[in-house]
């Protein structure tokens, strides 16, 4: 068995580390960037159509995302090239993204998200989220919508998500095809609710090697608790997947209130530790140190 967690409390997603190409464009608020804010880089997009929005500066900035589009553009990277998670840049999403992430897959690395209106994922699109710290959401119904008929990929590996006000934080409604949604080596604390449904249907949810911590009810039914494995929670129900410890605190290194990412690294004697499953996990913390 691996560590839950190590260096703080999640790590890099795999597929998507060294995947800067050589189509992308910059972004600092300071200057000395294709970009200084978000906004007008978005209604570039179908202009530049880049393949990285890449966040550099050597501080960290705060954008506001309200701009409306509906590019298509294939594929896109939003990532920053600060290490440290308490630094990664900040954007408050507040912009209608469904037409654009219907049409464009997307990957979003090293940045903290202030969710202000619920993201909607498109139908039957791949989008993946790595190293991204989710907090402070106050986006009334979700942080997430995903749905469709046929199929798609959602993914959120070394995401922490804390301190969200929002009714749900993964509104899910798919009606067919064959979708995958999964969950790994993810913190979630203090939040409203995650899900607002027991997913029932589909094969393709995992949950794996994370943490569930100050919530009276992770999950609203055994359907998802079913598909949860080597994971942490505070909710004393049964029913879980293999390797689950239940009804536990993760002994954060730091007592409420949390204000940082570093402050959910875990005590070397949590009952997190050591939990994990090195299957399909990356093999990296958020702070790029090997587990």
């Amino acid at each position: 068995m691996i560590s839950l967690i190590r260096y703080y409390f999640i790590g890099i997603l795999f597929i998507l580390a060294g995947s800067i190409s050589a189509s992308k464009v910059t972004i600092d608020a300071d200057g000395g960037a294709d970009y200084t804010d978000i906004n007008s880089l978005i209604a570039n997009l179908p202009t530049d159509d880049p393949d990285t929005v890449l966040f550099i500066g050597s501080d960290q900035d705060s954008y506001t995302w309200t701009q409306y589009t509906d590019a298509s553009i294939g594929t896109i990277i939003f990532r920053s090239n600060e290490t440290n998670p308490d630094l990664f840049p900040i954007i408050n999403s507040n912009a209608d993204t469904w037409d654009f992430l219907s049409n464009t897959e997307s990957h979003f690395q090293n940045l903290i998200v202030e969710i202000s209106y619920g993201i909607k994922l498109g139908l039957s699109t791949t989008h993946s989220f790595s190293n991204c710290i989710f907090r402070d959401g106050t986006a009334t119904d979700y942080l997430f919508e995903a749905g469709g008929n046929s199929g798609g990929s959602i993914t959120f590996t070394n995401c922490l998500f804390e301190g969200n006000s929002s009714n749900n934080i993964f509104f899910i409604n798919y009606w067919g095809g064959s979708p995958v949604f999964i969950l790994m080596n993810c913190t979630f604390d203090n939040n409203v609710s995650i899900w607002n449904v027991d997913e029932d249907f589909y094969t393709n949810f995992a949950i794996t090697n994370c943490i569930f911590s100050d919530i009276d009810t992770t999950f609203r039914g055994d359907n998802l608790r079913s598909k949860t494995t080597y994971t942490l929670t505070n909710e004393s129900t049964s029913n879980y997947g293999t390797g689950c410890v239940q009804n536990s605190d993760p002994d954060y290194v730091t007592a409420s209130p949390r204000s940082n990412p570093s402050d959910y690294k875990i005590a070397s004697g949590s009952p997190a530790a050591g939990i994990g499953t090195s299957s399909g996990a990356p093999l990296t913390d958020i702070g790029g140190n090997t587990r």
